[in-house]
Formats: structure tokens, sequence, C-alpha cells
């Protein structure tokens, strides 16, 4: 008897400690049920809290896209109004709105605003023909909103601009380009703006080869990757030769992607074009020279200057009347190559050191000179100076950081021999407008008695005279205010 309840008794302890451990056991669970339940609640308030941000966020989103909406639409509006306004009217006033910026104060303050008016206030002629007038734009658009805007305007200009992911939507470009090509005996003016791979590009040559009545021609940002051989150009780049036909095209402005590719060809012009802005590899320039041998205006920019030593001595143009050089390094290199009489405007940026050979030997008579006076070759401008009586226009680039050479020589080399003392000027005698840029110029920089009493000796013949770059306090208005009153017309930048 006393066993059998020893062991019901050791049953019972041991079913006792049992449900000690389950107690235990769910009283950790319920711990845990009770943490999990406040993990889930301060998450649960984490999640109310972003997306009440996240509504708000939506909420200005809504209000900057309601914003944009209005004012896209707004300009739609006004976009469709302007473009029953004739072209003949547009080039008027802007024709009216360039001069007066060659003697406006407020124009020229508008250069420092927009890069356009800048080179459109400084006299550089040969970017005016970037700003299109009365454009038809293929860019981001419905074909249906294309046909439209055919439709409504008169424009001569198509430019092409396929950007981002659009280049990705193949069947859209092509459906936009096809409808551009339907009305190819309308345009005149073709500019492309480019960044996409090459099949789409391609496409281009189905609008060029018909626009029989092309005249300005502009490409810009041209894909460098995958570039076919010389041999290759017919079969897998058609764009290279898209243009040779166009019978009337004058004015072509070619640049690529991120400056030049020296391996990159060159669309090939017909030899009726006039007018070029290239930014290739001069290799690639005899190309396109060889192909269009009586071009008047030359623009050569942004090239390296290693192929230069290869491909020199190639180019011999005779008809060029206005080139710029806006390459340092490449300049005298390619001032060497030519032997152009005819030769009016002349720009240079950098080293002018065989600029004076070059003149003498091409026996060419400026108009129309823009130079840098670099560091020791002040005596090298003068003595081009000297070499053009028929000089008209004159801009200087001078550049004036802290005991600056270049500066220094300007202001005792150039300035005492453009004064005027006695008599006529053997420098620059026919000079009625002078353009002075000042780089880096500080407050003690002392350029007003020299400069100014230059300009009043100057005053019989000169008319305009623009300087940039001088801080205002180192002006003394009072000066520069009697030179106006002397009828010289004085614009400070």
């Amino acid at each position: 008897m006393d066993l059998e309840a020893h062991a019901v008794l050791g049953d019972m302890h041991d079913e006792a400690a049992r449900l000690h451990r389950e107690s235990a056991i769910l009283t950790l669970q319920e711990k845990c049920v009770q943490l999990e339940k406040t993990r889930l609640a301060a998450q649960l308030a984490s999640i109310e809290k972003e997306e009440h941000e996240m509504k708000a966020q939506l909420a200005r989103v809504n209000r900057k896209l309601a914003v944009t909406e209005q004012r896209i639409a707004t300009f739609n509006s006004l976009s469709l109004l302007l473009a029953r306004v004739p072209v003949e009217i547009w080039r008027l006033v802007f024709t009216w709105l360039r001069e007066m910026a060659m003697s406006n104060h407020v124009l020229w303050r508008l250069g420092h605003v927009c890069h356009k008016w800048r080179e459109i206030a400084h006299g550089d002629a040969y970017l005016w023909n970037d700003i299109s007038i009365d454009t038809i734009s293929v860019s981001r658009c419905s074909s249906a909103a294309l046909e439209k805007q055919l439709e409504l305007s008169r424009s001569a200009t198509l430019h092409v601009a396929f950007r981002g992911s659009m280049v990705d939507d193949h069947d859209l470009c092509y459906d936009l380009l096809d409808i551009s090509a339907r009305h190819s005996s309308r345009w005149e003016r073709f500019e492309v703006d480019w960044e996409g791979d090459m099949s789409v590009f391609n496409a281009l040559s189905d609008i060029a080869g018909r626009l029989d009545r092309l005249r300005y021609l502009r490409v810009f940002s041209l894909p460098t990757e995958s570039f076919p051989d010389e041999e290759d150009w017919n079969e897998t780049w058609p764009m290279a030769n898209a243009f040779r036909t166009a019978p009337l095209l004058e004015d072509v402005f070619l640049t690529w992607k991120g400056g030049c590719c020296p391996a990159s060809p060159v669309v090939r012009l017909p030899p009726t074009v006039k007018r070029l802005r290239i930014a290739a590899q001069p290799k690639d320039l005899v190309r396109v020279l060889h192909d269009a041998p009586d071009i008047v205006e030359l623009v050569f920019r942004e090239v390296t200057d290693k192929w230069i030593l290869f491909y020199g001595g190639f180019v011999f143009m005779n008809a060029i009347e206005r080139l710029h050089l806006t390459h340092s390094k490449a300049a005298n290199r390619i001032i060497s190559w030519l032997r152009t009489p005819v030769l009016q405007e002349l720009s240079v940026a950098g080293s002018v050191i065989e600029l004076p050979q070059f003149l003498e030997e091409s026996g060419c008579r400026l108009q129309q000179l823009t130079l840098e006076v670099p560091r020791g070759e002040a005596e090298t401008v003068l003595t081009v100076l000297r070499g053009q009586p028929e000089l008209s226009y004159l801009r200087l680039r001078v550049h004036c950081w802290s005991h600056g050479l270049s500066y220094r020589e300007t202001m005792e080399v150039l300035v005492p021999q453009l004064t005027v003392s006695t008599g006529q000027s053997t420098v620059c005698p026919s000079l009625t407008s002078l353009d002075i840029e000042l780089t880096q110029a500080g407050p003690w920089v002392k350029w007003e008695d020299a400069f100014c009493g230059m300009v009043e000796s100057r005053r019989g013949s000169l008319e305009i005279v623009r300087i940039q770059g001088i801080p205002l306090s180192a002006v003394n208005t009072g000066r520069l205010e009697s030179l106006r009153h002397q009828g010289i017309t004085v614009t400070m930048i």
C-alpha cells in the first residue's frame, strides 16, 4: 500500500513539474507575443507615418504637375500663335535687336545671361544662323501632334532631336521620321541632335536624300560608337553621302558628341557649300574641303593637335573670306596650310607667331581681326596690325592676372603704337570699331589713362568702343562719359 502511495505521489510530483514547465513556456510565449505585438504596433505606426508623408509628397507632386501642365498648355498655345507670324517678320525683329545690341547697354548686359545674345552682341556673326526661326521640332511627341504641327506651321526648318529613352522606341522614331519625309520638299534648314544607336540614325538618310531645297545643315552630337570603315560607308552609314546631292546646300555645321572623334567618318558635302563650321580632326577636314573647294567661311574648333602633324600641307584653299580658328593649338598649323588672298575676316585663339608670314605670303587685306595677345607676342601682334592698313574692326583679348605679361606688354607696346600723336597713325589708320576684353582684371589694373588717351586720339575715325572684363571699382565713369560726348559709342560689359 505504501509503495502504491509513493508511486502515485511520485507521478503527481512529475505531473506538477511538467505543468510548471508548460506554465513557464506559456508565460515566455506570452511575453514573446507581447513583444511581437509591441514591435508590430511600432511598425504600423511607422508605416502610417510614411503613408502620411507619401500622401503629402504626392499632393505636392500633383500640384507641381498641374502647374507644369498649365505652363505647357500656355506654351503650346503661344507656339501655335507665333507659328502664324510670317518668318520675314521674325527676321526683321531679330535683325533690329541685333543692331540695337551693338550700341545699347541693356542688351549688352543681357549678353551675360544668354550665350546666344552674347555671341550676337559681340559681333560674332558666324553664329547668327544657329538661332532657328519658326522651327518644326521632331522630338518626344505623338504622330498626331506632329501632323497637327505641320498643318498649322509654314516652317521651312526641321529639327530632329532624339534623346534619352525615346531612342529606344524605334517604332515612334520611324513613324515621326516617315511623317517628316513626306514633307521633304518644304525643308530648307535641317538640324539633327542625336543620342542613340546607329540603326535609327540611318533612317535620317531617307529624309536627307530628298531635301532638294536644303540650304542649311546642322548635325550636332553625332554618335561616335561603332563607326564603319571608309569602304563600308555607303552600306552601313548612308548618312555620310546623303547630302552629297543637295543642289542648294550652302551652310553646314558639323560636330560630334564629346568634341571630336579621330576615327569618325565625315558627312560628305556638295560643291555648293560656302560656309562651314566644323569640330573634327584635320584629316576629316581635308576630305570635306576637297568636296567643297569654294568655301568662303570656315570655323574650325575643338580639335586636337596630333593629327595636324601628319595631314598639314594637303589643304590649299583660295576662296575663304572669313576664317575663325577657335582652338589655340591648331591655329598656327592650319594657318600655315592656307593660301587665301581674299580673306577679309580672321579670328585666331592662342599664339599668333606664324600669322605675319601667312598674311604677307597670302597678300590678303583684312577688314576684321580678332586676336589674343599671348605672353611675349605683343610685338608680333603689332607687326600684324602694321601690315593691315584697311582694318576697320579689331578685337583684342588680353590676359590680366596679377603681374600678367600679356597685359603689361599690351599697355607698353600696343596701346602707345595705336595712339595717334601727330598726323595719321601708321597702325590701323582705318579703324572704326575697337573691342577690348580683359580677363581676370582686378582693381589694380591701371588701364584708363593710356587706353582712354588712345581712344581720344582717334576720335576723328573711331566710332564704336567696347570694353569687357574691367571691374566697376576700376572704372572712372567721368572719363568714359567724356568719350561719349565726343561722339564715340562706349559700351562697358
